[in-house]
């Protein structure tokens, strides 16, 4: 692959050579057209949720694949080199956690469960990547991975105050001062943007 004049040229973990194009990541626009931009997005989110859908279709809800980001209010994250949960469960799965959970009614989980335990493949067969639980519970499943112990290899990375100033209002509360606070009681005591004690 030709390297043009400003790419970079790195190497992944089996020490093949990756060319990253100089328009992959320098940054478009000003700082203050990304502001605006967030903005528009974030504004056209609030009147979204206050508006009231047609209920005989979904042809009047606009969908855009990071609104889950503005339901969490947070951008940052825990970066760290995992495994996948289903099989082959190999290495090098890039997980992204965000610092805040998203918070979601106890019936969606159940849902959730019940679609991954009775998943099926394209000829209609019982096609499910979790285990079987020991309570028989049969519309559940656990991952067939069993928990994985840290290990450096890991490479885990918080994204966070430090790195860049979040555009959420109540993040950015959250992240005043971080300087002058005791980790402990930002990460342990007060971790997520909305008032609580604890985990």
């Amino acid at each position: 692959m030709e390297v043009r004049e400003n790419d970079r040229v790195s190497y992944d973990d089996q020490g093949r050579r990756v060319v990253l194009r100089e328009e992959n990541y320098e940054p478009h626009g000003t700082e203050e057209d990304q502001q605006k931009y967030f903005d528009e997005i974030y504004s056209s989110h609030q009147r979204r949720l206050e508006g009231t859908p047609v209920v005989e279709n979904y042809d009047d809800i606009y969908w855009w694949p990071y609104e889950w980001l503005l339901k969490v209010g947070s951008e940052y994250y825990f970066r760290y080199e995992g495994t996948q949960t289903t099989p082959p469960c190999i290495n090098k799965a890039h997980w992204r956690i965000m610092k805040d959970p998203i918070r979601v009614p106890p019936h969606q989980i159940k849902e959730l469960e019940r679609l991954i335990a009775w998943r099926i493949n394209d000829k209609c067969e019982a096609d499910t990547a979790g285990r079987k639980r020991d309570d028989g519970n049969l519309d559940a499943v656990d991952v067939n991975r069993p928990l994985q112990s840290y290990d450096s290899i890991h490479r885990m990375v918080f994204c966070e105050c430090q790195d860049w100033p979040s555009k959420f209002p109540q993040e950015r509360s959250w992240c005043r001062n971080w300087k002058n606070r005791d980790p402990k009681i930002r990460f342990e005591q007060n971790p997520y943007n909305w008032a609580q004690d604890g985990f």
